[in-house]
């Protein structure tokens, strides 16, 4: 009895060790994901299948599916852009591009919330040449884009903005299927953009007030949402 009470100490031991190695904070995982190796006693050789036995093969599980941003900002016409932290308070007429790296390749949107209740599809924005929303993983990608940028307007108040990353443009297409959005079409669409939130497989993180990141444990769709005041 004594030895069985010691065995299952040392089991709980060992499950609390490996647990706290797990990376739980959603840069973590967008950067390595969970180490799912398992690693056998030293110099252990494992005994061969019966032939009569049937191996069952794991199935592995997808990595984490991560996107991280951070916001670039232009005061002044001309002059060049710094980083800024999520939490700024922004002024009208003020530029903003965004940065975005996903830690495998994906296709991106990005929707803004208008006060009447409806949205609209910030990019991709194929009237203005910006249709392709592919990023490659681990390269740094700019919305709108490298020669444009996104300019506050005259009237204060709180810019919401949700960005999609997916692993096809089909997943995508679930969420948004024109660029303008009635009241009934942002609804659905909010619907489920919360789910996937909601989701106890998201994880979301702001380092430093700077970088935001957002990573689904699964490898499912990433939403990320995203608050600029400015006055």
């Amino acid at each position: 009895m004594r030895m069985r009470r010691w065995g299952v100490l040392v089991a709980l031991l060992a499950a609390t060790a490996l647990a706290a190695e797990e990376p739980t904070g959603a840069k973590e995982l967008f950067a390595g994901g969970l180490d799912r190796t398992v690693v056998g006693p030293t110099g252990s050789t494992p005994s061969p299948p019966r032939p009569d036995q049937k191996v069952r093969k794991k199935t592995p599980a997808p990595p984490p599916f991560g996107l991280s941003c951070w916001i670039e900002l232009v005061e002044s016409p001309g002059a060049a852009g710094s980083k800024v932290v999520h939490t700024r308070l922004f002024k009208s007429g003020e530029k903003i591009r965004l940065h975005f790296q996903g830690n495998a390749n994906g296709y991106i949107s990005l929707i803004q919330f208008g006060a009447s209740g409806t949205a609209s599809v910030l990019f991709p924005d194929i009237a203005r040449g910006l249709g392709n929303n592919a990023i490659r993983a681990g390269a740094d990608h700019v919305l709108p884009s490298a020669k444009h940028w996104f300019r506050f307007d005259a009237t204060p108040g709180t810019e919401r903005l949700l960005v999609l990353f997916a692993k096809t443009p089909e997943e995508l297409d679930k969420f948004i299927r024109e660029q303008s959005l009635d009241l009934q079409s942002t609804a659905a669409m909010l619907q489920l953009a919360d789910r996937v939130s909601g989701s106890k497989d998201l994880v979301t993180e702001i380092v430093d007030d700077e970088a935001a990141y957002a990573v689904n444990r699964v490898g499912d769709l990433v939403v990320m949402n995203l608050a600029l005041v400015h006055q």
